[in-house]
């Protein structure tokens, strides 16, 4: 923390910045003092708290233990052995009354199959085995005597007796036997139930005592938590009692106060440097986002991606060169190896060679916008084709001041007539010994088709150039392009807009055109003969620089 002090006197305000930091430092040894008893207080309550919960903890573990009969260990051990020993006596159990059921009911059916002397095999009888043997010597007796005397013979007839009281001997016998089995089978069930039972009653009584365990080690567990908080605060008691030692404050002065020998702001160093940072950077900042908002076009290659077709020529600006009262069509015709004469001359030869069979005769000139120099493209295309000895008439759409006859100095008549008959057409002249002859004709937009017009003009003339308005304040040429074999597209440098000539395009579209190119007016040249900027300012000169070298 700093302290600043403002006194016109530099000795008086060292002492009141010296003496406000030595009272926040006893402020804060006051302070820190303070907080040590409020906290040796809480201390001491929260480790007389934990004591009487800890002490109630381990009274309740020993009341649970003590009616859960959890005292000593060793116990579960004798209740697993016991429940083992049970075990297995019910397994035991279990099959010796399977054991007495089946020979019960084996048994059972032999008799009832009258089978008596097959119950040997079930059980073992000396009984019964005596009497099957004596069975066995009476019929054999009883096989002599038949085989010596009559059937009815008296020693016949008392074998006859004495076998049939062996066989019901035999069968007491045996039905005996099979009530002593029903007799096992009962015993052997009631021991397994019994075993059963046993086994059921010492399995609730581990699972009551598992869950009993489980219960006293949640409380255990809970009291050595408790256990752990007192130990920690008893330690922290220790280290904050107030008997050990004196409090030191929480703050110190790191230095004292210096008197100045100088204002301490402004710093002109430190305002001029951060003034010129800032400005630098939002100089930049802004000419990165004029230029990402800037969607002029300036090269040739911006104008060709939009329309899909070659840039035929770049026009200089030449406005400045012209003779005061002269046109563009006088310039070309008097001055064929300046920039802008080489220029339509170009013009001329791309229109006679890309796509002559599609480019025909009637070329349209028009432009997206007012100003981008359509006009004087149109007369200069016109200088260069009379020059070339090609019969060449200008159609001018536009009675304006600025249009193309007015430029020439040719007067439009007040009336132009109907098409209905090709000699009726009103044809003017552009005569003067020095220049050759140009033909002008004045048409303007009527209910009329223009299709009779362009007809008759492609039968008499070799180029004919049609100078049509601009298409955002007229919407003929957009109609006029349906009539026309091909359309020039002109755009000044620095002054149309993507937006425009893409609206423009759109426009067209409607009747299908055949775009043959377009021209890049009003470029400024540089004496390398490339074009640059029209307003060549500083930046504009860089960015187009950067340009051609990322296009190279």
């Amino acid at each position: 923390m700093t302290i600043q002090v403002r006194q016109t006197r530099a000795l008086k305000a060292a002492a009141i910045a010296d003496a406000i930091a030595q009272h926040y430092v006893d402020w804060t040894a006051k302070l820190t003092d303070e907080a040590t008893k409020n906290t040796i207080d809480y201390l001491r309550g929260q480790a007389r708290e934990l004591g009487s919960r800890i002490a109630a903890m381990e009274r309740e573990i020993a009341a649970f233990s003590a009616n859960r009969d959890l005292t000593f260990d060793p116990k579960d051990d004798i209740l697993r052995s016991r429940l083992e020993l049970l075990n297995e006596q019910f397994t035991v159990a279990s099959t010796d009354e399977t054991a007495a059921r089946s020979k019960y009911l084996e048994a059972k059916a032999l008799i009832a199959s009258g089978d008596v002397s097959s119950v040997v095999r079930v059980v073992a009888s000396e009984p019964l085995d005596r009497l099957r043997t004596e069975q066995s010597r009476l019929e054999r007796l009883k096989a002599q005597l038949s085989s010596k005397f009559a059937k009815n013979h008296p020693l016949v007839a008392d074998a006859d007796a004495e076998l049939e009281a062996n066989r019901r001997m035999m069968t007491d016998e045996a039905e005996r036997i099979v009530q002593e089995l029903a007799n096992s089978a009962e015993v052997a069930a009631v021991r397994a139930a019994k075993f059963s039972t046993d086994v059921a009653m010492l399995q609730k009584q581990i699972q009551g005592r598992s869950l009993a365990e489980i219960r006293r080690r949640e409380l255990e567990r809970d009291l050595l938590a408790e256990q752990k908080r007192y130990d920690q605060v008893v330690l922290r008691l220790g280290d904050l009692d107030p008997e050990r030692g004196e409090h030191k404050a929480s703050a110190s002065v790191a230095s004292y106060a210096e008197v100045p020998t100088s204002p301490t702001f402004p710093k002109p160093a430190l305002v001029v440097v951060s003034g010129s940072m800032g400005s630098l950077i939002l100089a930049v900042l802004t000419v990165i986002i004029v230029d990402v908002l800037d969607d002029r076009l300036y090269r040739s290659n911006d104008l060709e991606d939009i329309l899909g077709r070659p840039n035929l020529v770049t026009v200089p600006r030449v406005t400045r060169h012209f003779r005061h009262g002269a046109s563009s069509f006088e310039f070309a015709v008097d001055n064929p190896s300046s920039p802008f004469g080489k220029a339509m001359r170009n013009l001329c030869l791309a229109w006679r060679t890309i796509e002559r069979s599609i480019g025909g005769k009637i070329v349209m000139l028009c432009s997206p916008s007012p100003g981008e120099g359509k006009t004087a493209t149109a007369l200069g295309m016109a200088a260069a084709a009379a020059t070339s000895n090609l019969r060449t008439v200008l159609v001018d759409f536009d009675s304006s001041a600025k249009g193309a006859g007015a430029l020439l100095g040719i007067a439009a008549p007040r009336l132009v007539p109907k098409i209905a008959d090709p000699p009726d057409l009103c044809v003017s002249s552009m005569t003067s010994p020095a220049h050759p002859r140009l033909d002008v004709v004045f048409a303007s937009f009527t209910a009329d088709d223009s299709g009779p017009l362009c007809s008759y003009l492609r039968k008499m003339y070799d180029l004919v150039i049609i100078d049509a308005p601009n298409l955002q304040n007229e919407e003929g040429a957009v109609w006029l392009a349906a009539h026309v074999d091909s359309i020039v597209v002109v755009v000044s440098a620095g002054h149309t807009t993507e937006r425009k000539l893409v609206n423009a395009l759109n426009r067209l579209s409607v009747n299908q055109p055949f775009i043959l190119g377009g021209v890049l007016n009003q470029a400024e040249m540089s004496e390398a003969g490339n074009a640059a900027l029209v307003n060549s300012g500083l930046w504009a000169q860089v960015k187009a620089r950067f340009r051609q070298k990322a296009t190279a």
